[in-house]
């Protein structure tokens, strides 16, 4: 773990949106963001990189698959 680091994010592939570009890490060692699927389906992934030396980086990896939606919501009547 390296405590007050800068971490990179960066999606490479899906199209998805991470809620920042890079967090520092805690006294634990650890960065985090949000991660937002794209709307294709299949495999989707993200890069985490230090910004400084030792080079270090990881991938995180998620399938979006089609589903059921949890909820439908009319915002207009039906004409007919």
């Amino acid at each position: 773990p390296v405590p007050g680091a800068t971490v990179n994010f960066v999606v490479t592939s899906g199209g998805g949106t991470l809620s920042a570009s890079s967090a520092v890490s805690g006294a634990d060692g650890r960065a985090a963001v949000r991660w937002t699927l794209g709307n294709a389906v299949g495999a989707q992934s993200v890069d985490a990189a230090l910004a400084v030396a030792p080079a270090v980086s990881v991938a995180f990896g998620a399938t979006a698959t089609v589903g059921t939606p949890a909820q439908v919501v009319i915002t207009s009547a039906p004409t007919t």
